[in-house]
């Protein structure tokens, strides 16, 4: 396979597999701009780690300081299926 060749005026590196060369889809992003999508993605990978702890703190208070029965109640106790019902 050839290279896809690039219009003019237009500068920047190729991405590529397998032999295949594409030309970027986007300009390159000046550095402050690059900075600040960096800080954006460490604060989404903190908030995404708190959304997740969160929940699995809760049950752990209910479980271990409530001592309620929370768990049981969200356990399946019957088959619900098609094939069992009457």
């Amino acid at each position: 396979m050839g290279t896809i060749s690039e219009p003019a005026g237009v500068k920047g590196k190729s991405m590529g597999s397998l032999s295949c060369q594409l030309r970027p889809s986007f300009a390159k992003f000046s550095a402050p701009t690059v900075g600040w999508l960096h800080g954006l993605r460490q604060w989404n990978g903190w908030l995404i780690m708190l959304l997740a702890t969160g929940p699995a703190l809760a049950s752990c208070f209910h479980y271990f300081i409530l001592k309620d029965t929370i768990f049981q109640k969200m356990l399946i106790k019957k088959d619900y299926s098609d094939a069992n019902r009457q």
